[in-house]
Parts: structure tokens; sequence; C-alpha cells
């Protein structure tokens, strides 16, 4: 117990590592026959990094910076999390949406209600533009599991495949993504930079939620095609575009005294992860154009890139950027560094090949030939890089408070 409890930040790089493994015998399978079950591993890639790695590191980070103290009843909630993320990674390999993984899941969306309240208890009376918009995220990451309470029933009824089945997934993974994990490194990002609340902060969070609202047009779309259904999509990336432009007010004169105490790494991070969201508000703006918007879903090279462009280029890049500050020992420092090093080239490339590769969809000259074997190749960099942060997770204590950022 003492030794989890000073190398916390271990456990969340640990699922993502688990992850990257189903993710690279995905992609062998693609290459190579294996005796695996595409579909299950699918199930546990998913899972995995989604509940195992960004759920778990938001856990700690939100708790680090919004609480200041890492009570026991944190540490007792975050642990038995983890024993229920342990169930997915045993229970959808071996049997897909079996009991196991169903249990576990069950089990890890009322841990993740108890969070919520541990959260808004102990930061009732505190107030700022982060606090606010933590307290936005807490409430998307609860309004996106309602959805897996339906499923079930859904399935049953109408079937796996059914539009409605397909849509309350797409529901949980629209508000998990954009909303709950989004407004959360936001969250933090504007922690980061003290942003008092203001009317200009005001204005950008309304945009902020009004744009994750109605681009969820875009989806439904997919599986209902009615006008109101792009009309509603549009009016969602136009409130996003009035989302961007607030935000750049809001840190155009903050961010520059935060960004000058940082190392070059860091900085690098920071914008990678910038660049990565400017891009997803720009594949958003190309779903305006009507035929896009239509084909989009039967793009699958496509969907699974802007997915992992969530989920690497901007979330993960900006996860490890906000664990990374707060390593003050050179050696650890710089074996993270290198492992972000392979990192972020695991996404460059696979990212380009899977874009680009979409873009043979509506342009067949475009076609990459052996293209699957250079994303199985360049995968390996992906899991290389975290498993040398890994190590350098092992290497360093978390601690309930971390330093003011240039201490």
């Amino acid at each position: 117990m003492s030794f989890l409890r000073k190398h916390l930040f271990a456990i969340p790089v640990f699922n993502f590592l688990i992850a990257a493994w189903f993710g690279l015998t995905l992609r062998s399978m693609m290459v190579h026959s294996m005796p695996f079950n595409f579909k299950f591993l699918t199930h546990a890639h998913s899972h995995v990094a989604i509940l195992g790695w960004v759920y778990m590191a938001l856990f700690l980070l939100l708790a680090q910076h919004f609480v200041g103290k890492f009570g026991k009843g944190f540490q007792r909630l975050f642990l038995v999390t983890q024993i229920a993320v342990l169930g997915m990674i045993i229970g959808f390999p071996t049997q897909g949406y079996g009991l196991i993984s169903i249990v576990a899941s069950s089990l890890y969306i009322i841990f993740s209600y108890v969070f919520t309240r541990l959260m808004l208890k102990n930061t009732k009376g505190k107030s700022s533009a982060a606090y606010s918009l933590m307290r936005t995220s807490l409430v998307w990451l609860c309004l996106s599991t309602v959805s897996l309470w339906a499923l079930g029933p859904i399935i049953a009824n109408q079937g796996a495949t059914s539009k409605p089945a397909l849509l309350t997934i797409q529901y949980f993974l629209h508000f998990q993504l954009n909303g709950w994990f989004l407004f959360a490194i936001v969250a933090l990002f504007f922690h980061f930079l003290k942003l008092p609340a203001s009317k200009t902060f005001d204005k950008f969070h309304l945009a902020f939620v009004l744009s994750l609202v109605y681009t969820f047009g875009l989806p439904i779309n997919w599986y209902y095609d009615f006008s109101i259904f792009r009309w509603m999509n549009a009016i969602g990336v136009i409130f996003q575009l009035m989302a961007l432009y607030w935000g750049f007010i809001l840190i155009r004169d903050h961010y520059r005294e935060f960004f000058s105490k940082l190392d070059w790494l860091s900085k690098f991070l920071l914008q990678f992860a910038a660049v990565s969201f400017l891009l997803k508000i720009g594949f958003q703006t190309f779903s305006l154009i009507p035929d896009i918007a239509k084909h989009i879903f039967d793009n699958r090279q496509a969907v699974i890139g802007f997915i992992h462009l969530m989920m690497l280029g901007i979330i993960s890049a900006f996860l490890f950027f906000a664990i990374r500050l707060q390593i003050k020992n050179k050696i650890t420092k710089r074996l993270m560094g290198i492992g972000i090093c392979f990192f972020l080239a695991g996404i460059l490339l696979t990212e380009v090949i899977l874009l680009y590769q979409g873009l043979s969809y509506y342009y067949p000259s475009l076609s990459i030939s052996n293209y699957k074997f250079w994303l199985w190749i360049f995968s390996f960099a992906l899991v290389a890089g975290i498993y040398m942060i890994l190590v350098a997770a092992l290497n360093f204590k978390f601690k309930d408070k971390p330093e003011e950022i240039g201490n």
C-alpha cells in the first residue's frame, strides 16, 4: 500500500501500456494470423485506454490540483477503481462483453459517481475559471455514462448492430472524449495559468458547452439522415470556433509567464496538444461539407485517425505534460523525456498514415500500399515510449499538492 501511495502515477501509465499492447496486437493481426478474437481485443483496447489510462490519470491530477489532499477516501476509491480496470483487462480479451467485463464496467461507472461526489464535496466554495470548468467536466462524466446503463436493454431488444445501440455508443464516446476529457484538461490548463472568473470566461464556457451539445448532431445524422441534424452540427461547429476565439482572448495575456518557466520538451508537448486540438477543430469544420458529413462514418481509417488524434495527440500529450511538470530528478525527467519523444514520433507516423489513407476513400489513387504493415511497424514506437514513461513513473513520488511551476 505504501509503495502504491508513493508511485500512483505508475498505475494509469501501466494501464496505458496494456492498452497499447492490445492495440499493437490488433495491428499485428492485420499483418499476421494470430489466435485472438479481434472484436474482443478491440473492446479491451478501447476500454482500458479510456477508463484505465485517461480516467485514472485525470482522477489523480484533478484531486492533486483542485483538492490538494489525496486523503483515504480518494486512495481507497482509486484502488478499487483500478481493480475494476483489471477486471476489464482480463475480461474483455477473453470473453468480450461477458460476466467479468460487464461487472467490472458497471462497478467502474458506480465508482465514477463516487469520484464526482468526492470532488464536488471537497471543492465546495472554491471558485475560479478552472473550478467552473472542472465541475462542468464532471457533469459530462456522469451524463456520458447514462448511455451505458441503457445499452444492455437496447441490445437485448433490438440487437448490438441496431441504430439505437450504435448511437448509444457514439453518445458515450462523444461526451466522454469531447466532454469529460476535454473539459477536464482545459480546466487543468486554466488552473496552471491561474485564470480568474470573468465575463470573457463566461462567454468561452457557454460556447464550449453549446459546441459539445450541438456537434452531437453529426453522429445522430450517421444513423438518422435528416437535415436538422446537419444544421445542428453546423451550429455546433460555429460555437466551437467562438469558443476557440474567446479561449485565445482568455489566455493571451497569461500564458507567456507560464510558458517561460517550461523546458523545451514541456513546451513542445503543450504545443503538440494545441496543434492537435486545432486539427480536431479543422476536421470537424470539414464535416460541414454535406458529402463528407454523409460518408465520414464509413471511412474507417479517418474515424480511427480522428479518435487517436483526440486520445493521443490532445489528451495523452497533455496528461504527460501535466505529469512531467512534477518531476524534479534530472535522470528520471530525462528518461521520461526519451519515452515521450518515442511516443510523439509514434503518434505522428501512425496518424499521418491513418489520415492519409483515409483520403483514399475519396481519392483512391492516394492509397498507400502495405499501409497496415507500416502502421504495425510504427506502433512499436508508441509501445516503447510508454514503457520508458512507466519506468520513469516508478521513480518519482506522488505528492498530494504539487509544487508551483517554476519553484
